[in-house]
């Protein structure tokens, strides 16, 4: 695949890296990049695609998973998949178990977007960028899981005989 890719890349402005780097390397990476693209099968939170859109990058990624949580097509290029049953024991997931596998052609046709249209990809990297710092930021967090620990505390003892009354 790796091959491939460099085969169809030649000529153009596009550097394949596929090594794991340092943090902070990521970090000139989503600075400098024109567009981040993910086409996952299965993802976590989606750390790469997230740290993209705070730092204000167009992102085109599959729209599965848990990154389908905060991605819409209002602040990315959501990217359309079907699932796939997996046929071999691949990373964590066994045999018979299935995931999203993105539409190639679908993400291509975002690609060409994005590369046809950069003030619309800027607006989307501007709305992700909101976003991601307005959800995810430490101290928006924190607010909302202080906010459930005071709802939990307030209502222990009604909570209390619920888990009592399912456990007898």
């Amino acid at each position: 695949m790796h091959t491939q890719l460099e085969e169809y890349s030649k000529g153009l402005q596009v550097k394949i890296i596929a090594t794991i780097l340092p943090f902070e390397e990521m970090e000139q990476l989503y600075a400098t990049s024109d567009c981040y693209v993910s086409l996952h099968r299965s993802e976590g939170f989606g750390n790469g695609i997230a740290y993209a859109m705070a730092f204000g990058k167009p992102v085109i990624a599959t729209n599965y998973s848990a990154p389908s949580e905060y991605m819409t097509e209002f602040n990315s290029y959501p990217v359309k998949w079907n699932y796939t049953k997996i046929k071999r024991k691949t990373y964590i997931f066994p045999v018979g178990a299935e995931w999203g596998s993105p539409d190639v052609i679908h993400a291509a046709e975002r690609m060409r977007q994005v590369f046809n249209n950069p003030k619309e990809a800027a607006s989307k990297g501007n709305l992700a960028r909101q976003t991601i710092l307005g959800r995810y930021l430490p101290e928006v967090c924190g607010k909302h899981i202080k906010k459930e620990l005071n709802f939990l505390y307030k209502h222990r003892a009604l909570l209390r005989r619920y888990v009592d009354a399912r456990l007898a």
